[in-house]
């Protein structure tokens, strides 16, 4: 049997333009203090159905959902101050604050997915996850590594009309570097070249949460063969 050729492999570093915001809930128990009291009241008469299943019947069960529905379109919630999100934070060691591997990889997927028509790779973003690794497994972050708190409004239309909610992340203010190494397999529809792309693509689109607002931009300042997976 011949040996697998060894994995190409590249060493990234990329600096912040603008600040990233962190995407860990801080909050241990944000399940039971925000997800669970959002439950919709239907979805506990369904558990309540499979447990008397001899009392409520698909019929019965859906004239509670209207009812609940109906009930929850009636509440005056007009006057309520808007609920405040727990903090969103980086994950941290003693070495710093740090992205996981595949938080990098997910970038890079993204990118593919963004540019599956300018690669001219056929399912490019499937083709990457299976032949591209990132590695550390933490990728810290160096160079000037200075936080802070930011805080903005998210708007949103719901059935009882617009929202106002307030995110508060954790933030890495610009000037800080992440430097981390690729491989990438052999033979792939993935070249090394390709990754390069999606980086490089990724200096507009940028990392970690509200992209869309600017945040999280950064710049390629190297990209060099060599190293060990």
């Amino acid at each position: 049997m011949a040996e697998m050729e060894p994995l190409q492999v590249w060493e990234a570093e990329i600096e912040f333009l603008e600040p990233v915001l962190g995407t860990s809930p801080s909050d241990r128990s944000t399940w039971e203090t925000f997800i669970r009291p959002l439950a919709r009241q239907q979805y506990k008469q369904a558990e309540e159905a499979q447990v008397r299943q001899e009392y409520l019947d698909l019929a019965t069960l859906r004239e509670l959902a209207k009812a609940t529905e109906v009930r929850d379109a009636d509440a005056d919630e007009a006057d309520a101050p808007p609920p405040e999100r727990p903090l969103t934070v980086f994950f941290r060691d003693h070495g710093g604050l740090f992205l996981w591997d595949y938080q990098i990889l997910g970038h890079l997927k993204e990118m593919a997915n963004m540019l599956k028509t300018e690669l001219g790779i056929k399912n490019a973003r499937a083709k990457l996850e299976q032949s591209v690794w990132v590695r550390p497994r933490r990728c810290h972050f160096t160079g000037t590594v200075e936080r802070a708190v930011v805080q903005r409004p998210l708007r949103a239309q719901t059935m009882q009309g617009p929202r106002v909610t307030i995110a508060t992340s954790e933030a890495v203010l610009p000037g800080a570097h992440l430097v981390f190494r690729v491989a990438v397999l052999p033979h792939s529809e993935i070249k090394p070249g390709v990754v390069q792309k999606l980086l490089t693509f990724g200096e507009w689109r940028g990392m970690g949460q509200w992209r869309t607002g600017g945040w999280g931009r950064y710049r390629l300042v190297r990209w060099e063969a060599g190293g060990s997976a």
